[in-house]
């Protein structure tokens, strides 16, 4: 972020190497992910806090899997790992930040934008451990597509929120090319961004609704039925006669003097191809 370069360039090398060491500041550690336990990462610390005495302390694990033995039962050593955490946290006084891989099907329903708030707490694969000793769960949703500069918007979710409260999402932004993120402004309940999805989703779909059935009796060679129409553009039943209502209040299309055979309910065109061909529309 500092050098306004890519995670590719970084890693290709096409970041010179005393652009980087201008950038990062001498405070920063990376331990060895091999070699990384809870013994080192207490070492480190304490090392940190003789050389630069009474500055807070951030630990950032990438991922927590990666702490826990593969030879033995996975969610018991992540359990482990993370209780050795929460003890360095509270002994060490510092904090620390703990990324989890999720499960496969966890990953889907978040990056659709399927789980918000609460929902999201129990996404991360071994889920049970992390969010017994977690004091706060977040969850990256759905991305929107990358703006004009590369940023894409994308949800926040404070699944479980020991001392502030869960069941909540942060409107954000982030820049997956150098890794920089920004929060759009302060955390709603999850209920209102579900609630205004809906909303949403409903207009859209309104909208889809009302372009497609406007185009199909507009194009029609012959006046046709509401629901013949409605089944050709297949927009459900009870939105479609909802459309071709407000349709009709909106003066788009009319009722014409013609039937269906055994039919009650007048046919659909429009003003214009009624009057050039001739056919009496039905004003009432």
């Amino acid at each position: 972020m500092a050098t306004d370069a890519s995670w590719a360039d970084v890693l290709r090398g096409k970041v010179p190497m005393t652009a980087m060491a201008d950038a990062v500041p001498t405070r920063f550690e990376v331990l060895d992910r091999g070699k990384t336990t809870a013994v080192t990462i207490a070492q480190s610390i304490d090392s940190l806090r003789v050389r630069y005495p009474r500055q807070p302390v951030l630990v950032v694990v990438d991922y927590v899997q990666l702490m826990a033995d593969d030879d033995e039962n996975m969610r018991h050593n992540v359990g482990r790992a993370m209780r050795a955490l929460d003890a360095i946290a509270r002994d060490k006084r510092c904090v620390i930040i703990v990324l989890s891989q999720g499960s496969r099907v966890s990953s889907r329903e978040l990056s659709s934008g399927e789980k918000l708030g609460a929902e999201t707490a129990d996404t991360g694969a071994e889920s049970a451990a992390l969010e017994r000793w977690a004091s706060v769960t977040l969850a990256i949703g759905k991305p929107s597509e990358p703006a004009d500069d590369g940023s894409r918007t994308v949800d926040l979710s404070i699944g479980k929120g020991r001392m502030l409260g869960g069941d909540s999402v942060v409107p954000g932004k982030f820049w997956g090319r150098s890794g920089k993120w920004l929060a759009l402004g302060p955390a709603v309940s999850a209920a209102s961004v579900r609630e205004g999805r809906k909303t949403e989703g409903d207009s859209r779909r309104n909208r889809q609704a009302t372009l497609a059935l406007t185009q199909a009796i507009s194009s029609a060679s012959a006046p046709v039925t509401a629901t013949d129409v409605i089944t050709q553009v297949g927009c459900g039943r009870n939105a479609g006669f909802a459309v071709i209502a407000a349709l009709l209040a909106d003066g788009v299309i009319v009722h014409v003097g013609i039937k269906s055979p055994r039919s009650t309910a007048w046919k659909l065109w429009t003003r214009e191809k009624a009057t050039l061909n001739g056919v009496r529309i039905v004003e009432e």
